[in-house]
């Protein structure tokens, strides 16, 4: 099943790489769910079909890959959240509970959880509140808001291994510029026009609403739109 429905593209083949897509997003790694490392990240996956095949084929050491799309880093110095926990070498229990924290964040990379410029953890991320500065580009599982005991565990771990046991938020090691535009968020801005740009909210790759001092204008033209900024919240 798990060779012949996806080599001959059927609905089923459809269904497995969508369960093994959904999976990779809840593990929040770069692999595939059969390319990791059971021991490492089979207690971020839920108890499904293809989690128990996972670990079958783990305890046969049966090696087996999907071509499926990865998590990618969105700029210089950013990387996937689940990484930094697990070369963090935290426990098992608390790397589960991280990563419910950043499910319900809606948080794949660092960069989901820190600011515009890449020097600092956004407010309502070390709150453990969810951001509606852009839209998600993924469908996350639903999940119940951890409790604060796993909040405060959020906020020593970041402390800790980002901004150097400091209170401020402020990151040791700012990002760099962002390999792309990140159209998903709400507000763009050009800083050679000094035009915001609020994209539109059914089509994120068209901003469509600037402002000049207060006042609504055109669209921005194409050559712009390629060094916009993206700005999290207004």
């Amino acid at each position: 099943m798990l060779l012949r429905h996806p080599a001959n593209k059927t609905k089923t083949g459809a269904f497995l790489e969508a369960v093994l897509q959904a999976h990779q997003l809840e593990t929040g790694t770069s692999y595939g769910l059969f390319q990791q490392v059971y021991a490492n990240t089979s207690i971020l996956a839920s108890d499904t079909w293809a989690n128990r095949t996972w670990s079958e084929l783990d305890s046969l050491s049966i090696h087996l890959e999907f071509d499926s799309p990865s998590l990618q880093p969105l700029c210089q110095g950013d990387q996937l959240l689940v990484d930094l926990f697990i070369n963090s070498l935290v426990d098992q229990l608390t790397l589960k509970w991280l990563n419910w924290c950043r499910i319900f964040l809606h948080a794949v990379t660092l960069s989901d959880i820190v600011n515009a410029e890449g020097t600092a953890i956004t407010l309502k991320a070390w709150k453990g509140l969810r951001a509606d500065s852009c839209s998600d580009w993924y469908q996350w599982p639903r999940t119940a808001r951890p409790s604060n005991q796993w909040w405060t565990a959020w906020q020593q771990w970041i402390s800790t291994h980002l901004t150097g046991h400091s209170n401020r938020r402020r990151l040791s090691s700012p990002l760099g510029p962002r390999h792309s535009v990140d159209l998903s968020w709400k507000w763009q801005y050009s800083p050679s026009t000094g035009r915001l740009a609020a994209s539109n909210p059914r089509f994120f790759h068209e901003p469509v609403s600037l402002f000049i001092d207060g006042v609504k204008s055109s669209k921005l033209d194409q050559a712009h739109i390629m060094e916009l900024v993206s700005l999290p919240a207004l």
